[in-house]
């Protein structure tokens, strides 16, 4: 019985993109499949036992295209993979001399949405773009970098079509982040506004691009913020594992948050059909929040994918996972 799924994934520092196709091997159905949200327990063999099924790989390796150290995955949406590509300049803290890429796995296309070379009136003269989200509807927004050194304040947030029409440019002078932005995140909801993660707080933003709030995660140790199937934007919390969503009424985190039932979670991306794609050390699956049903989806180390923690973008093709 020949089964059609396909994950992409994109790999932190050797930019690989993987096509998994699967094949069943046995007889019986797959089950539904469906785990509790009580069990934390991580147990591959426990979790894929209700299916006799294994992935064979089928590799599209992007790294002679896409440099180690010089580029940046900047979010996977209908089919495309969106990274930030540039050059680096010794031990620099940036990349510079940006392009935002649309890159095609499937056939391979590739697509040079913003140049930063093109934009001087829009960010510093090197050219810095530290990162970018893509919306539903073709449309990307990117967080460009104004101030000269690491330390300066001066950001701008400037959003595009799927052709690179300005769609808005605003500029924040004064907008400093005390920890520094080397790992800023940008996510964007399903009404258009986004949330930057950076330095220890969360920047809110208006479907317009305009500063609506601030939300100081001092004490709490998150360390990832995602955009769920339904538009709600939550961020990660490592110590308590639990996901928490964002609150754009009233500037700060909700008041429910909600357990992710795996012991150690290495990647969580927005699912097509549940809130979530998420994987712990050796298996991808889909979750939801509010039912708390998880569901295994396949072993990573069938696939040949050994270490989960390189795993940066998980994203789902029309065709399934």
């Amino acid at each position: 019985m020949g089964c059609g799924k396909t994950c992409i994934q994109g790999l932190l520092f050797i930019c690989i993109i993987l096509s998994l196709t699967g094949c069943g091997t046995g007889s019986q159905g797959s089950g539904s499949g469906q785990v509790s949200g009580s069990n934390t327990e991580s147990d591959t063999a426990q979790r894929m036992a209700y299916k006799e099924m294994r992935y064979l790989p089928e590799f599209v390796d992007t790294s002679e295209r896409y440099g180690a150290y010089t580029t940046k995955s900047a979010g996977f949406m209908e089919g495309i993979f969106y990274l930030i590509k540039g050059k680096r300049s010794g031990y620099g803290y940036y990349i510079t001399d940006c392009q935002l890429i649309t890159y095609t796995p499937d056939g391979g296309e590739e697509n040079v949405l913003l140049d930063m070379s093109d934009m001087s009136d829009k960010a510093d003269a090197d050219g810095r773009m530290l990162t970018a989200v893509p919306l539903k509807d073709g449309s990307i927004i990117a967080l460009l970098k104004t101030g000269i050194e690491v330390s300066d304040s001066g950001y701008c947030l400037y959003k595009v079509d799927f052709e690179g029409n300005e769609i808005y440019s605003n500029d924040y002078p004064d907008l400093a982040i005390s920890e520094g932005d080397r790992d800023a995140r940008l996510v964007a909801d399903g009404e258009g506004r986004c949330c930057l993660l950076a330095g220890g707080e969360v920047f809110l933003f208006d479907g317009q691009g305009k500063v609506s709030g601030k939300i100081d995660l001092s004490g709490k140790a998150v360390t990832d913020i995602i955009c769920s199937n339904s538009g709600t934007i939550y961020v990660y919390e490592m110590y308590t594992n639990q996901l928490t969503p964002i609150n754009f009424q009233t500037a700060g985190l909700g008041a429910e948050s909600y357990s992710v039932p795996v012991s150690t979670l290495s990647a969580i991306a927005t699912g097509e059909t549940a809130d979530f794609l998420i994987c712990d050390n050796t298996t991808v699956y889909q979750y939801n929040c509010e039912d708390k049903e998880l569901t295994p989806l396949f072993d990573l180390q069938d696939s040949q994918i050994y270490d989960a923690s390189c795993i940066e973008i998980l994203g789902e093709m029309k065709d399934g996972i």
